[in-house]
């Protein structure tokens, strides 16, 4: 989504998130998204964020009420750059691969 740019100077960190869950064949599967926020990976506010994009983005409200496991990394810090769509795509592929080693 594109926001404008008073939205985006609000907030220096963007984090790749990638949900695992698998669905009623048990079949593994993954859903990502990146965001731009003021808090980093790791933190109780970046959890926090991870549930509540499940009520409000329609791309991943169908995992609401789904057990998913979710893996969260910083992108980058600061006002000054936006990540490109190849860079998001490509920070999401990453992240899925890194998980991917996890047991599943």
């Amino acid at each position: 989504y594109n926001q404008p740019d008073w939205k985006h100077n609000l907030y220096n960190h963007y984090l790749a998130l990638v949900y695992r869950y698998t669905d009623e064949a048990g079949q593994s599967h993954d859903c990502g998204t990146i965001i731009k926020t003021r808090s980093q990976s790791g933190s109780k506010e970046a959890e926090a964020i991870s549930r509540r994009l499940l009520n409000f983005s329609p791309r991943l409200k169908k995992l609401e009420g789904k057990p998913c496991k979710v893996f969260v990394r910083t992108l980058g810090t600061g006002k000054a750059a936006r990540l490109t769509q190849d860079q998001c795509m490509r920070a999401l592929h990453n992240l899925r691969m890194a998980s991917s080693q996890e047991k599943r």
